[in-house]
């Protein structure tokens, strides 16, 4: 049995964006079909608490998940399920969306692995009176430098499908293409961190094209 909980909050200062704290749970039950096959069934929930009337939403996903070691440099993993989402002002009714996720990993030599991944996720999340999706694939690659750092690059591309909640709003899509580098170091036993750089082309149809730059640095803790 796997269990988690996290409680995220988002803030925004900009006009027309509009902030949220996610409450949610993922809680797994694994089993082992045979040594190179485990498997798992899913449920994850969650609670959007958002910052404007009436836009408070919640979520329930079943999902199913499996990992295929088809050699030992080569695995194979896939999950894939649906969500139902309810909207506290039910301008939009329930909402049902297909997920998933399939990633294939090769790892060459113990300290390097290439990886491609194509998924489609539901976010939780509201912009500009929007909830979206992203659909998309990455073609990703990490380095060992030593035995407490390690680097890695990748490349994507992906879609946002921006779907109205509050009023008739138009739906519509965004194109990005993504390019990105970080450094990961264990810091201590029970504590990572992470910095990375990722450049993103938009293509927008309402938003026109635009060049994005982010930078991220990420502690985690685990025990």
């Amino acid at each position: 049995m796997e269990g988690n909980f996290r409680r995220i909050g988002i803030s925004y200062d900009h006009p027309g964006l509009i902030g949220y704290t996610e409450y949610n749970t993922e809680d797994w039950f694994n089993y082992e079909l045979s040594e190179s096959m485990p498997v798992s069934l899913g449920v994850l929930a969650g609670y959007d608490d958002v910052a404007a009337n009436n836009q408070n939403q919640t979520y329930e996903q079943l999902r199913a998940r499996m990992r295929y070691n088809f050699t030992e440099k080569l695995v194979f993993d896939a999950s894939a399920g649906g969500e139902l989402r309810q909207f506290e002002n039910g301008m939009s009714g329930n909402a049902f969306t297909p997920v998933f996720t399939l990633t294939g990993t090769y790892r060459p030599t113990e300290r390097t692995s290439v990886s491609l991944t194509g998924y489609q996720q539901q976010n939780a999340s509201i912009f500009n009176g929007y909830n979206y999706s992203s659909t998309g694939a990455n073609l990703a690659f990490s380095q060992g430098i030593t035995d407490r750092f390690t680097a890695g690059a990748s490349i994507g591309f992906y879609t946002l499908n921006y779907k109205a909640v509050t009023s008739a709003l138009a739906n519509y899509s965004d194109d990005y293409y993504t390019a990105g580098l970080n450094l990961q170091v264990k810091i201590v036993r029970h504590l990572n961190g992470q910095i990375s750089y990722n450049l993103a082309s938009r293509q927008s149809p309402v938003n026109g094209e635009a060049i994005e730059n982010q930078i991220d640095v990420n502690l985690t803790f685990s025990y």
